[in-house]
């Protein structure tokens, strides 16, 4: 099997991003976001009313793709949910697992799986929610996006939603600190679109950058939006946990702002991720 270029930084990703305050401000937004919304329009097939998640309300079968160390999964199987969480690195898989046991019984599965073979893993499963958080689907291509959305169709229930964060184009954060610390071609690429390669912990990873529209039409006519909001215009990018660890009370600030533009869809394209919620067309 391919060594995954995220296996060496799986034992630290929670300590750079997932545990920093940036992070967790960053987190916040998007659980607010699923604790409000998932269970609209939807119903799980087949399962029964769980108390964890309020009367009348039925726990959820969820596939996550690219799950990282498994933080949202766990925080989803803990809210109730079922959940079945995926990733390519097998490293990130086994830090996910190890969680897992520490938190003790919750109905989450994590499994090691390459993004591109849902459809020939998943073909006798169906699922009420296909979710991916913080730039997990930047790392695939157009076409690799195109072939998701095909998948994922076959696999969804009547009314099933894709809700995904993903990295846009333009990131104000982004965009300056290219153009003024790191590489300003590298900025520039970005702004249209390009590839962008990256060093995580000396392995490259290729990133690929995605509007909401584009997302939504790679994604085929088979989906329609139902929200855009921006995750990130006014907090930073985790990469600058270290000076605002010096300058806290601006970054409390910041997460003030962030939160009072938190519906603004129209910021989408310049914040650092957006969350876009997709729905199967009936």
């Amino acid at each position: 099997m391919q060594k995954s270029p995220f296996d060496n930084i799986a034992p630290f990703y929670d300590e750079l991003f997932s545990d920093t305050k940036i992070g967790m401000y960053l987190k916040q937004i998007v659980w607010k976001y699923l604790d409000e919304n998932l269970s609209e329009d939807l119903s799980c097939h087949g399962t029964t009313p769980n108390k964890k998640l309020g009367a009348g309300v039925t726990p959820l079968n969820i596939l996550e793709i690219n799950c990282g160390t498994g933080i949202d999964a766990i925080y989803l199987a803990e809210k109730g949910h079922n959940v079945i969480a995926t990733d390519q690195s097998t490293g990130m898989i086994k830090t996910a697992q190890q969680k897992l046991i520490d938190v003790g019984s919750v109905n989450v599965i994590f499994q090691q799986m390459d993004i591109r073979e849902i459809k020939n893993n998943f073909f006798d499963q169906q699922f009420d929610i296909i979710f991916s958080n913080f730039g997990g689907l930047n790392c695939i291509d157009k076409n690799d996006i195109k072939k998701l959305g095909k998948d994922i169709k076959d696999i969804l229930n009547p009314n099933g939603r894709i809700i995904a964060t993903i990295m846009p184009p333009l990131s104000i954060w982004d965009f300056l600190y290219f153009l003024f610390i790191v590489d300003p071609l590298k900025g520039i690429k970005r702004l249209l679109s390009k590839p962008i390669t990256a060093f995580i912990y000396e392995s490259e990873v290729t990133v690929n950058y995605f509007s909401p529209h584009s997302f939504s039409k790679l994604l085929g006519d088979d989906f329609q939006i139902k929200k855009i909001l921006p995750v990130g215009f006014f907090l930073p990018p985790t990469y600058l946990d270290n000076y605002f660890k010096k300058h806290s009370s601006v970054l409390k600030r910041l997460n003030k702002w962030e939160n009072i533009i938190s519906k603004k869809s129209f910021l989408s394209n310049l914040s650092n991720h957006y969350l876009i919620d997709l729905q199967l067309k009936k």
